[in-house]
């Protein structure tokens, strides 16, 4: 095909190589061509030369110098064919086009312009004249540029080409609100335009309108489904906006059919991460490190480890980010922190003393260097970091507290220790830790009342076995021992390995009788707290027991629960199908099949849904409530029932409530880990009236935002 192309071209020249011997010419003038195709420029042009000096009114030969100097980088040598061509033919357009691309090769900006413009001059119609004189202006005069174009479509509406040039052009300039009308004329024009509509979904994009630039992408989809560029830009807009679900369906689709995608999978990431998808975050956000290795995506990926219960793998993460930019104190500062997470506490000290010494400003790095000294046994290196942290932010309460606590715990510098803690109280005057060193340093001074005045107000709010075991100390050396012991002994509940109390309190001097002190409203309250950020949970169970007196239950289950009493669990056969099914909401239950069981499960679930949502815990805090320590758990009795909570974890234990006729429901909890921020127990055990008993040792448990409500559909 090509040698019949190029036979056809050295035919069509023939004529216009008259004189001499035809087929000589013909000859010359292939060779010529063919020299330029090959790359030899040089032997190309001395050919296409000796043409022109044997045929001086050939325009043919002129025209394929000039094209054949140009593409060789031979300005001058296109500028003299081109200047010949437009004085053998001055009304050739063709021609005035070629010389100004030649002036312009050459650096003749001006004289360019001006034959590009007698091109349009000669036929205001042409669209290379008018793409090379608005190209060349764009750059100098875009105003003048964008003139041409619209003159152009006053008399050509039609070119929907030259249209979509002036539209780009307008976007260019900012000019949002025309370029928008010009894409939309394209569109009447031509509705099923892919690029008019993606450059509209891409204007309305670049000018913050969101929401239209959603529904422009979500249109451009419709008829070019497998576009992953814009998928990909479409989930990041749907997650920018809050939209998860949207975010999620679209990205997914991305890597459907682009299983690689570094910005579909950065973006999926983070969905992860919102969702509390911790494995599945890592999973992600390793394959876009591996590419890229920007210092976004590994703090990201450092972080998602630390999530997942991974410091070491964190570390990792970290070592990379810091030897990206050796020099940048914000790596070498997290680097540090990284090695404390996992113990190296050496390499901690010395990675923070890297920091301040690049960044001495740092104040944080600072205070970090001198709880890590301090954490090291060697208190005299820490106290000049201190110093440095609180000099730099004199209102960093934490270091001034820190240190003014210390120096009145070891009995030195007790003046300032004082003045540095009324610093710290008169900056967070509610927190009861910055009370109690406060109270503290008034005790190591001897002024006892003033000591016992603070303490008191501070003890109850702390609920800490250390702040109740100062109050103590203060009353008893102001004369009132009963007071004192009843102090350590709410340190003991407080903290059951808190030593030093119950070495005040002496053999015998905790009674397991509880009820008259406060703490044990405070550990409820901190057990209701605990479950409080808890809105939707899932994961993996595997199921053993009975379900009612005939119906045995074994296997894996999925789990699903959603505040405030929202449960599904799926039983999976051996092919992972669903063998059964049970669904709460609102205390309304469905088993499927249908009648599978006999009892009703809805008073066991309704009792677990009042401990994940935390409201269980108020019931045993009112009056007519017993409570004693049995074993360092606290046992509260009252007509709500019987609960044991772990005095150590302050996690339930156990919660039993009476059914109305002589029975019980109970569910015993074990292995308390935390699971996005939230304390929950791995193993779950069910004793409930009608047969029940069922144990659920989970795994995957995964706490998120929201999940869809069909989850918890009741009709089948």
């Amino acid at each position: 095909m090509r040698k019949k192309r190029f036979l056809f071209g050295l035919l069509a020249a023939a004529p216009l190589l008259a004189g001499g011997d035809p087929w000589t010419e013909i000859r010359d003038f292939g060779r010529a061509r063919w020299e330029a195709r090959s790359g030899r420029w040089d032997a190309s042009l001395s050919l296409y030369r000796g043409l022109a000096a044997r045929h001086p009114d050939s325009i043919a030969v002129r025209q394929a110098l000039v094209e054949t100097a140009l593409r060789a980088g031979r300005p001058q040598d296109a500028l003299a064919a081109a200047r010949e061509w437009v004085a053998l033919d001055t009304t050739t357009v063709a021609g005035f086009v070629a010389l100004g691309r030649a002036q312009l090769a050459a650096g003749e900006t001006a004289a360019a312009r001006t034959a590009f413009d007698r091109a349009l001059l000669l036929d205001p119609a042409n669209i290379e004249a008018l793409n090379w004189a608005s190209s060349h202006r764009e750059r100098s005069d875009p105003t003048a540029a964008r003139s041409l174009l619209e003159k152009f479509l006053i008399g050509n509406p039609e070119q929907d080409d030259v249209r979509a040039r002036l539209a780009e052009m307008q976007q260019t300039q900012g000019d949002f609100p025309a370029a928008e009308k010009s894409w939309k004329k394209v569109l009447e024009q031509d509705p099923d335009n892919p690029e008019a509509r993606m450059a509209l979904a891409g204007l309305y994009d670049a000018r913050g309108d969101t929401a239209t630039a959603v529904a422009a992408y979500a249109a451009y989809l419709e008829s070019n489904p497998d576009d992953v560029s814009v998928l990909t830009r479409l989930g990041q807009l749907e997650y920018i906006r809050g939209r998860s679900a949207s975010a999620r369906d679209s990205l997914d689709r991305a890597l459907r059919l682009a299983p690689d995608n570094e910005s579909a999978l950065f973006w999926r990431a983070l969905i992860d991460q919102d969702t509390g998808d911790w494995a599945s975050a890592v999973e992600r956000m390793e394959r876009v490190a591996t590419v890229n290795r920007d210092p976004g995506v590994l703090i990201r990926l450092a972080g998602a480890y630390a999530r997942l219960g991974r410091p070491r793998d964190a570390l990792r993460v970290f070592k990379r980010l810091q030897k990206s930019q050796p020099d940048n104190p914000d790596f070498t500062y997290t680097l540090a922190l990284a090695h404390g997470e996992v113990g190296n506490a050496r390499s901690a000290r010395r990675w923070l003393a890297r920091t301040v010494a690049l960044d001495p400003a740092r104040t944080e790095a600072h205070f970090q260097l001198a709880l890590a000294w301090d954490k090291a046994g060697q208190f005299e290196k820490a106290v000049p970091s201190f110093r440095r942290a609180v000099v730099l932010n004199p209102e960093h309460h934490i270091a001034l507290n820190y240190l003014g606590y210390s120096w009145a715990d070891r009995g030195e510098n007790l003046d300032e220790a004082l003045l540095l803690v009324r610093r710290a109280v008169a900056l967070d005057p509610d927190n009861p830790a910055y009370a109690d060193s406060l109270g503290w340093a008034f005790f190591r001074l001897n002024r006892t009342t003033e000591a016992v005045a603070v303490l008191a107000a501070a003890a109850p709010k702390a609920d800490d076995a250390v702040v109740w075991r100062h109050y103590g100390d203060a009353l008893e050396r102001l004369g009132d021992p009963a007071a004192a012991r009843r102090a350590w002994r709410e340190a003991c509940l407080a903290d059951p390995s808190d030593r030093d109390s119950r070495r005040r309190l002496g053999p015998g001097g905790a009674p397991d009788d509880v009820s008259d002190l406060s703490t044990p409203g405070a550990l409820l309250r901190r057990a209701g707290e605990n479950f409080r950020p808890l809105k939707v949970l899932s994961g993996i169970a595997a199921v053993a027991g009975r379900a009612d007196e005939n119906t045995p239950v074994r296997g894996s289950a999925l789990f699903y629960f959603a505040r405030p009493d929202r449960f599904r669990f799926e039983v999976l056969g051996p092919l992972l199908a669903a063998e059964m099914v049970l669904v709460s909401d609102g205390g309304r239950t469905r088993w499927s099949p249908s009648g599978a069981v006999g009892t009703d499960p809805g008073p066991w679930l309704k009792l677990w849904g009042e401990v994940f949502s935390g409201a269980v815990f108020a019931r045993f805090g009112e009056r007519g409530v017993s409570v004693r320590v049995e074993n360092e758990r606290l046992v509260y009795r009252g007509p709500a029932g019987r609960l044991l909570l772990d005095a150590r974890t302050k996690t339930p234990v156990e919660i039993a409530v009476p059914d109305g006729a002589g029975g019980e429901t109970r569910l015993a909890f074990s292995d308390p880990r935390e699971v996005g921020g939230v304390w929950l127990p791995q193993s779950l055990t069910v004793r409930a009236p009608g047969g029940v008993a069922l144990s659920f040792r989970f795994s995957r448990l995964a706490v998120a935002e929201s999940i869809n409500d069909d989850v918890f559909r009741l009709d089948p």
